[in-house]
């Protein structure tokens, strides 16, 4: 909780010399180059700024924060769990930031796209700074989270919870599940969207199968000369033992 309301603290007055809101505005002024975006409210640009304080700030504090999940989790976790998670910590970073980056660079822009267009001549669109910011944040943070899905499948083979047949006799079902998870996760309508983020899912739950399925053959062959050397001890004679 420290770790945050510091990181919170330090957001708030590295937002604007960061220029973050005009890096934000990006995938709109593709479409719309000469916008600005307006604010309805007397607090609108306060609490758009503490918004994004609240969520740079946890980015900042994440390295304290993962810390001290970790030091709590840790003494109740053995040796070969810890082996196990350990990997998955800085990978899990990794597929948030590159699901963000994905969202920003490539879904935002044409999701921004759709939805100015979609309404043709019948309106006039006058970008609001609260709505645009919140739809930003949203897909932005709902594409990172869903990313997160293949550490959580390559945790469970780790531990022997799932496996790679398991994996591959309901990949019907988890194509289902991705489906309606994207949609779900996607706040605006384009079908394309929800595309995007439903192709790069299902790749990474297929190398998780293809991972869980080298893993689980890796302890197989393990266990196998282990029972091996086992067997070869019992049968050698009293005085070899």
């Amino acid at each position: 909780v420290g770790s945050l309301f510091v990181g919170v603290i330090v957001a708030f007055f590295m937002v604007r010399p960061l220029h973050l809101f005009d890096v934000l505005q990006w995938p709109l002024k593709t479409v719309l180059p000469n916008t600005e975006l307006q604010t309805l409210g007397l607090t609108d640009a306060f609490s758009i700024t503490l918004t994004a304080s609240l969520i740079l700030g946890v980015l900042l504090a994440s390295p304290i924060i993962i810390y001290q999940i970790w030091g709590f989790l840790s003494p109740g976790l053995t040796a070969r769990e810890k082996r196990v998670l350990l990997p998955v910590l800085p990978a899990g970073v990794l597929l948030f930031l590159g699901g963000v980056s994905l969202c920003f660079f490539l879904v935002l822009p044409i999701s921004v796209k759709f939805l100015v267009e979609f309404g043709g001549d019948s309106f006039v669109f006058n970008p609001v700074a609260r709505e645009y910011f919140g739809f930003v944040f949203a897909i932005c943070i709902a594409f990172g989270l869903v990313f997160e899905l293949p550490m959580v499948v390559l945790a469970l083979s780790a531990l022997g919870i799932v496996n790679a047949r398991l994996l591959n006799k309901f990949r019907r079902y988890a194509i289902v599940v991705l489906l309606v998870l994207s949609a779900v996760a996607t706040p605006d309508a384009n079908p394309m969207t929800l595309l995007l983020m439903f192709v790069p899912l299902y790749f990474l739950y297929e190398v998780s199968v293809g991972v869980s399925f080298i893993m689980q053959r890796r302890k197989e062959k393990r266990e196998a000369i282990e029972a091996a050397a086992e067997a070869e001890a019992e049968s050698d004679p009293p005085e070899l033992q």
